[in-house]
């Protein structure tokens, strides 16, 4: 069962996301900031982050750099949650190393795909 970290400042959205990725079989382990989600993803090796760009105490693209700097986490497949859909903003992501963006407000079913998507392309690297 694969296992993904929702990290979101924005509690309903958080308990939201994760309700529906639970009710696809998901285990979600959740975080509220950039800090608590470096330790969680320590901790529990997440295989996918879904990552709120606007956080207090750290950020999520701050976040994102410093997992792209650890070597152990440098690879982990990382979804950027954004309110702000500006192309400099979603350029900017992007140039970081995600694996894809979601713009909020989202609806169930494309969270659903987006994250079938980028687990799915987990698999077929671990299995070549």
């Amino acid at each position: 069962m694969p296992k993904i970290l929702i990290v979101d400042d924005d509690m309903p959205s958080r308990v939201l996301a994760a309700h529906i990725l639970k009710t696809t079989g998901h285990e979600v382990a959740q975080a509220c900031d950039g800090l608590e989600a470096i330790e969680k993803i320590w901790k529990e090796r997440p295989d996918l982050v879904l990552l709120d760009v606007m956080m207090p105490q750290r950020d999520g693209i701050e976040t994102l750099r410093q997992l792209r700097r650890i070597p152990e986490l440098r690879e982990m497949r990382v979804i950027m949650l954004t309110a702000v859909a500006d192309r400099t903003r979603v350029v900017e992501i992007l140039q970081i190393g995600v694996k894809d963006y979601l713009v909020k407000p989202f609806g169930a079913e494309t969270l659903r795909e987006k994250v079938a998507i980028a687990l799915r392309e987990e698999e077929s690297l671990v299995t070549q």
